[in-house]
């Protein structure tokens, strides 16, 4: 019995090892299949569960297209939660078929992404493909887009990069 007990107590420590190894494997590998620099801006964002809402507006707006083709670009994608901190009902207007707010949507999906390759630290500003201008500010261990703090950069796409922002970006 004694022996039984021991084999079990130096068993167990290897097998909850083995399992964190397995776990930090998993999350490695979704890490990579998420940053994947062979896939396309809407693949990288489809792979990452943090971007369905910001895919459902692009969807809407019609934006796919430059986020799957092969000129690059940068998208500042808000993330589901961010979405969430709208206005109640804001985001149901914008994806209604009403004409004008179709037009909204357009503006503020559009507003979210640039013409090449944007990087953080040497840009203070871009022209968005809505058509207007964002400032960038940097300084050391982070960075904002228009009203938006920017929690992740640099997700490497084979047609550009994302920034992560923890607020949808609004045009005036």
């Amino acid at each position: 019995m004694k022996k039984a007990m021991s084999a079990a107590t130096s068993f167990l420590p290897s097998c909850v090892l083995g399992v964190a190894l397995l776990a930090g494997g998993v999350a490695e590998a979704d890490q990579q299949q998420q940053q994947d620099p062979s896939r396309n801006l809407l693949e990288v964002a489809q792979a990452d569960g943090r971007f369905s809402t910001l895919l459902d507006a692009v969807e809407k707006a019609g934006l796919d297209e430059p986020l799957e083709g092969d000129e690059t670009y940068t998208l500042f994608a808000p993330t589901n939660e961010a979405f969430g901190t709208l206005q109640p009902g804001q985001l149901d207007e914008w994806m209604s078929d009403d004409k004008a707010s179709h037009r909204r949507l357009v503006e503020v999906i559009s507003y979210h992404m640039v013409e090449g390759e944007v990087s953080l630290e040497e840009s203070s500003e871009v022209t968005t493909l809505q058509g207007t201008d964002m400032a960038i500010d940097a300084q050391e261990g982070s960075a904002s887009v228009g009203n938006a703090a920017v929690v992740e950069s640099d997700v490497k796409a084979s047609n550009g990069v994302i920034h992560v922002v923890d607020s949808v970006l609004i045009p005036e």
